[in-house]
């Protein structure tokens, strides 16, 4: 069996650019001085990648390494990312892409589909909003509901409706 050679450090734990800039500095150069290391990938919401993160990020492209800003989207419809408590809208997210993009960064975006209130049409109207905003990279996750979590109560009360695997 081959084995890669080289590696993109993966950093998303909960929102991985939650920290002051030395710190994420610190974290991503401890990665990268690893030989098999030739780029980094960071995991985060819209909402929370300040300028200070962007520009730390584009430091390490600026020196050749890829790097990736992956941005937990899960849906481009205002209301269910309120309903579910995203804390940002859409709009913060096309702000972030562009800032991103803007310095070189690639982004990948995740969607979970079968959100609640969700349907195939909300679904593909995601899809098309995401790519005409422009991303270089999709995840998509189904939806997972946390056993104790208010979703996981409403949907053993089935008070939970639409779903995009239809």
């Amino acid at each position: 069996m081959n084995r890669a050679q080289r590696y993109l450090a993966y950093f998303q734990a909960y929102t991985s650019t939650w920290a002051e800039v030395q710190v994420l500095r610190s974290m991503y150069q401890q990665a990268v001085s690893q030989t098999s290391i030739v780029g980094l990938c960071v995991g985060t919401r819209p909402d929370c990648v300040p300028d200070s993160v962007l520009d730390l990020l584009s430091d390490y492209h600026a020196q050749g390494y890829e790097v990736w800003l992956e941005l937990g989207l899960q849906t481009a419809n205002d209301k269910t990312l309120h309903r579910i408590n995203r804390g940002h809208d859409f709009a913060c997210y096309q702000e972030t892409t562009r800032r991103a993009r803007a310095r070189g960064l690639k982004v990948c975006s995740h969607l979970i589909v079968g959100l609640p209130g969700e349907g195939q049409q909300q679904c593909m109207d995601t899809l098309e909003k995401v790519v005409e905003t422009g991303v270089d990279g999709l995840k998509l996750h189904p939806l997972h509901i946390v056993e104790g979590s208010i979703m996981a109560k409403s949907w053993r009360a089935g008070r939970l409706e639409g779903h995009c695997a239809g």
